[in-house]
């Protein structure tokens, strides 16, 4: 079932690369006001969970730095979870039971201002430079195109990942999996429900042991 999924999807991965490396280096978002942006943070309690000065809760990941587009069009998914992949793959884009609820009452402009706030911030953690002496595991090779070498990319559209959380990375790369996994079955909601359709071909094969030393190489090198 895997194999039959990633062929399905695959199938169409060189155009869907081809359409989002195109629109990652176009015009950015509309403008926020990061001023708005963090008073709202402050509403939402938004850094008890994503830590500013610390780690905030170990199941969210940092958020400081990350880039707008990427912030705001996470933020639009978690408002309005629901199946968005076509044909008979009917898998959740995303949706996470604490984010849908705190996520629910943001228009447009409010998500536009929170990523434009956050999107402003220092990365956290921000390292001089990355551990160059643990092993660079294999699976890096199919990951940089998007993500980068060390996790830093150009395209507006695709999340840095260098110095994010290794228990975030594990689990955001199993619901990845775990969505390719099920084919054209209406996946039962979990706390981490995600599909994506370039990562699900990307990761539906790769062994837990290689998650998590992909996630610990990741973790460990420098958010900028």
């Amino acid at each position: 079932m895997r194999r039959k999924i990633a062929d399905s999807i695959g199938a169409a991965l060189l155009i869907v690369v081809a359409v989002t490396t195109g629109a990652a280096t176009g015009p950015a978002a509309a403008a926020g006001d990061a001023a708005a942006g963090r008073w709202m943070a402050e509403e939402f309690s938004c850094n008890s969970c994503h830590g500013l000065m610390t780690d905030g809760d170990a199941a969210a990941p940092h958020i400081a730095g990350q880039k707008k587009d990427y912030l705001a069009r996470q933020l639009a998914a978690f408002r309005e979870p629901r199946a968005k992949t076509p044909g008979p793959f009917k898998v959740f884009e995303r949706d996470h039971p604490v984010m849908t609820a705190w996520t629910r009452p943001l228009t447009d402009a409010g998500i536009e201002d929170l990523s434009e706030y956050f999107a402003g911030l220092p990365c956290v953690p921000k390292r001089a430079f990355a551990e160059t002496q643990m092993p660079r595991p294999q699976l890096v090779d199919r990951c940089r195109f998007c993500h980068g070498e060390t996790g830093v990319n150009p395209y507006v559209g695709y999340p840095n990942i260098g110095g994010q959380k290794k228990s975030y990375l594990v689990r955001q790369l199993l619901a990845f999996r775990k969505s390719a996994d099920h084919g054209g079955a209406v996946v039962k909601k979990t706390k981490d429900e995600r599909f994506h359709r370039m990562m699900a071909p990307s990761v539906y094969d790769i062994k837990d042991g290689e998650i998590a030393a992909l996630s610990e190489y990741y973790s460990k090198q420098s958010c900028q």
